[in-house]
Formats: C-alpha cells, sequence, structure tokens
C-alpha cells in the first residue's frame, strides 16, 4: 500500500509539478505508519526494559522491615494457583494471601471500569467488549471451569470484587485478618479491622479516589496519603507503576521509603524505588510520565522499533527536554507552543535528524537523502520516518492527558481534562483516536500553475495523481494487511512486540 502510493508519487512528481515536500506534511496512509501497522493496531514497545535502565546504577536490597503492603489486586488474581471450587473458598485464600505479608497494614487496590474510557481499544485488543454479565449470589456459588478467561471479562471482575467487598466483613474473615487492617480500594476504600471477634467495615475517606480508574494510580494516591514513617512495599509487575510513583515521589511524607516488589517465581526481586529517585533527581524524574506516555503506553501508540532505551537516554542528556516533558502535564498552563516545539525537536533528535526543528521537515530531509535514490531501493519505508506533525500533535495531546493523571496520582480527583480535547473522539460511546489527517483535496498537494501555463495539463496532472490515490485505496486487502502486520511483529527488534502482556519481570 504505502510502497504503490509513494512510487506513484515520485514517478509524477519527476515529470509533474507535484509538492512532495506539501505531500509528506500528511500520513498518505490511513494510520500513520511510525505509531501503528497498517491493519490498524498501534505499535507497542517492551516496557519493563524502561524499568530496567531505571535500576541500573542503584543496588536494590530487600527492605528490612516493612509496614504498609499495596498490591494490585488483578494482578494478584492471575498468580492465585490451585483455586478452590466455591467463591467464599476463593475470597478466604486471596484474603489469606495478603495477611501473610509481615505487615500491619495491608492494601489491595482494584481497577474500575468506566465508560467511555480511554482504555476502550486495549479493552478491544484483549476482547473485553460485548461481555456477558455476570452475578455472584453467594460464597457457595461454583466458580467457572476456566478462572483465567472469566478473568477477562469486566463484568466478571467487577462482581467477583463486589462480592469480595461483602464476604471479608463476615464471621469467616475474622481469624483470617486477626490483628492486621486490611483496606480494600474499589469505587471506596473499604476498612477491615477485627473488634471484640467481629469483623467491622467502614469506608475510609482518607484513602477514597473514586476518580481513578487505573489501579496504577490508585496505588500511587494510597501512599502519598500515609502520614506516619513507613516503609512502603508495593506488590506488583508493572512499568507503569514506577513510573508514576516516581513523578510523584515529592509528594511522599519525607520520612517515607519505598519499595516495590516485582516479577514471579525466580525473576521476583526488590526495587529500591526512594533509592531510585535520589540518584535519578526530582528534575528527571517528574519527567518521566511525560516522557513514557509519548513513548508508548497502554493508552498511547509506541513509535516503531524505537523503543525506550535510546530516548532515555537522550532525556537524560537534555534539561530542555526534562522540562518540556514536565511542562507536557500541564500543557495549558505553560507556553504550549515552545513545548510542542520542544518535544518536535526531541523525535526529530529520536530519528537522527538533529538539525530538523520540526518533524515535517525531518520528513522531507529523511525522505530527500541519497539512500532512497539508489537503484536497489524499491519503496520508501512510512514506518521509517517521523510521524507528521498533524499525527504527532495528536500523539502530544494524548501524552498531555495521560501525563496529566500520571503526575496528579496524589490528588482526589486527579484531572479535570477531557479526553475529546485531547487526541480522542467519542464513537459510538468509546473513546477512538483521533485521525483523518489525510488532505482534503488533491490541490493541497499539487504546485498550481503560474500566470501563463497550461491549466489543462494542470488538470490533467490531478486527475492522474487522483486515479492514482484512488487505486492504492481500492488495492488495499485487509488479508495483506494482516500478513504484513504478522510480518512486522516476528521481527528479532527486542525493543519491539505485538501484545500488551502483564510484565512478569
Amino acid at each position: 500500500m504505502q510502497r504503490d502510493l509513494f512510487g506513484r508519487l515520485l514517478g509524477l512528481s519527476l515529470e509533474q509539478k507535484i509538492n512532495i515536500e506539501k505531500v509528506l506534511t500528511y500520513p498518505l496512509t490511513p494510520v500513520p505508519l511510525s505509531l501503528c501497522y497498517i491493519n490498524g493496531n498501534i505499535c507497542k514497545t517492551d516496557k519493563s526494559i524502561l524499568m530496567k535502565c531505571l535500576e541500573q546504577k542503584i543496588q536494590s536490597e530487600k527492605p528490612d522491615r516493612v509496614d504498609v503492603v499495596i498490591i494490585d489486586g488483578f494482578f494478584l488474581m492471575h498468580l492465585m494457583k490451585e483455586l478452590p471450587l466455591s467463591f467464599g473458598n476463593i475470597g478466604k485464600k486471596n484474603l489469606q494471601s495478603l495477611v501473610k505479608y509481615n505487615a500491619e497494614t495491608i492494601a489491595i487496590v482494584f481497577d474500575r471500569y468506566f465508560k467511555p474510557s480511554i482504555k476502550d481499544y486495549e479493552h478491544h485488543l484483549r476482547e473485553q467488549t460485548n461481555l456477558r454479565a455476570f452475578k455472584i449470589t453467594g460464597p457457595e456459588q461454583v466458580r467457572p471451569s476456566d478462572f483465567s478467561k472469566e478473568l477477562k471479562n469486566k463484568n466478571f471482575k467487577e462482581a467477583l470484587v463486589s462480592f469480595l467487598i461483602k464476604f471479608w466483613s463476615s464471621d469467616e474473615a475474622t481469624p483470617i485478618i486477626g490483628s492486621k487492617t486490611v483496606y480494600l480500594n474499589y469505587d471506596m476504600c473499604y476498612k477491615y479491622k477485627v473488634n471484640n471477634g467481629k469483623v467491622t467495615r467502614s469506608i475510609s475517606e482518607v484513602f477514597t479516589c473514586d476518580k481513578h480508574e487505573e489501579a496504577d494510580t490508585k496505588i500511587v494516591y494510597h501512599a502519598c496519603k500515609v502520614d506516619a514513617a513507613s516503609n512502603i512495599l508495593l506488590r506488583c509487575s508493572d512499568t507503569d507503576i514506577l513510573i508514576i510513583m516516581l513523578g510523584n515521589m515529592e509528594h511522599l511524607e519525607a520520612s517515607v521509603k519505598v519499595w516495590m516488589e516485582v516479577g514471579v517465581g525466580n525473576a521476583q526481586r526488590y526495587v529500591d524505588v526512594t533509592k531510585i529517585y535520589k540518584s535519578l533527581g526530582n528534575t528527571l524524574c517528574s519527567a518521566l510520565p511525560g516522557f513514557h506516555a509519548l513513548t508508548g503506553c497502554d493508552f498511547n501508540p509506541a513509535f516503531f522499533r524505537k523503543g525506550k532505551k535510546r530516548p532515555l537516554s537522550i532525556l537524560k542528556g537534555s534539561e530542555m527536554y526534562q522540562k518540556s516533558f514536565i511542562d507536557l502535564a500541564n500543557l495549558a498552563q505553560c507556553e504550549t507552543q515552545q513545548v510542542i516545539q520542544n518535544l518536535e525537536e526531541f523525535i526529530c533528535h529520536l530519528y537522527s535528524i538533529k538539525k530538523a526543528k520540526n518533524v515535517n521537515e525531518a520528513r522531507f530531509a529523511d525522505f530527500s537523502t541519497e539512500k532512497f535514490f539508489k537503484p536497489i531501493v524499491k519503496s520508501f519505508d512510512g514506518s521509517a520516518v517521523p510521524p507528521c506533525q498533524s499525527e504527532l500533535h495528536q500523539q502530544i495531546l494524548r501524552a498531555s492527558y495521560i501525563s496529566n493523571i500520571w503526575r496528579n496520582a496524589h490528588f482526589k480527583y486527579p484531572t479535570i481534562l477531557s479526553p475529546v480535547d485531547n487526541g480522542w473522539q467519542e464513537v459510538d460511546g468509546q473513546y477512538e483516536f483521533k485521525g483523518d489527517q489525510l488532505p482534503t483535496f488533491v490541490n493541497e498537494v499539487v504546485i498550481q500553475p503560474e500566470e501563463g501555463e497550461d491549466d489543462n495539463n494542470s488538470e490533467s496532472d490531478v486527475s492522474e495523481l487522483e486515479k492514482s490515490i484512488d487505486d492504492i485505496d481500492d488495492g488495499y486487502d485487509k488479508d495483506d494487511a494482516d500478513n504484513e502486520y504478522c510480518e512486522y511483529n516476528n521481527s528479532d527488534d527486542e525493543e519491539d512486540i505485538d501484545e500488551d502482556e502483564e510484565e512478569f519481570i
């Protein structure tokens, strides 16, 4: 598709007055190939590489004591083996897995499912749309035979958490909870404590953050509200949580220290978040949420085969880029155009086109180099150049919205922004990426004849170009697109992955 389109445009430009520089200011394909595969799926990258890069210069050790443990609830559910048959026994086993930690306070945190949500695309990939309803009537009800499969059903997960909220306040939970304090953070933050041989359930207003959708930000919010000198352990395996935590470390009490326990089995290890924060410094840590959101996360595409390692190296080497990524989280309150210009320059640097100040210049400069005009070159790879300016600006807006939520994770209300104003559009009750950055008319990329030139020839040129583009659209085959997508995903590039799986590092 892209080969034919660029080939024909290039061929036409040799004899006709086609403005290639103007042409390259558009994506020219139904999706920007530097951010998406040709079947429409967004590019992904291995997020765990970012965690490993941040860990490199520090030596993490197991904390000598733990006062508070905060656990990603659905991550814990996925780890459970040899599940009991009834939901009541599942509730007991889940609670037992919490209180086994040698800490007085344990909190388990669950995702919520807002509608519409910027997670709609990810839910679509994980087949979490149009799923059957599920109801748990009591502790004796038998669980589904394929529990792991049902954990992909958001209706099942909501029913399961609602069951746990009620079940943990029953007499059966009393001997398990014992002298510990257990929190369950979902729509509200429920506190469970044994008093006089009975479990009492209450609502903790301090830890309730009902405007948060993701467990990632809830975990960080909970940590930021711990007001006593404490060692906090975060049990999870998600790079996003590390990045969000580092971006909010300045909001912790000075006497609070944070570790993460990540991975499973032989890969299980401790990460000293406080030590990483001190090593990197507040400025770089504050820039990480915006950086991570722009270079690829669950909600925003990654740049094709650019990964995290080299972009992080570029970020570390420039105070200007660090400040721009900090400002990205509050774009409306900064010099917006200057921040966007700096981020465009960062992307040009990422694509090794350092002299260009904006991505449209970079695209034309890359296309104009001699490597694309050698006899052996048969096509122009649209995924090898930066996205055009209009597409990159949508990427930046999405990153601004995401980083605004992440940087404000210590607040009950993490954002007042709307996705519709920041790179998404609402279609049939779901959020989709804003697109349609193609030229409206072919005349937009054709050099108009000067006075005295033959208008008929110009009209013929436009007609021929329109026919070429129409032929490309008519020849687009979804099956061929899927085949090419599979070929890309079978690449041996270590920083390019095809699915966004939970990171068991």
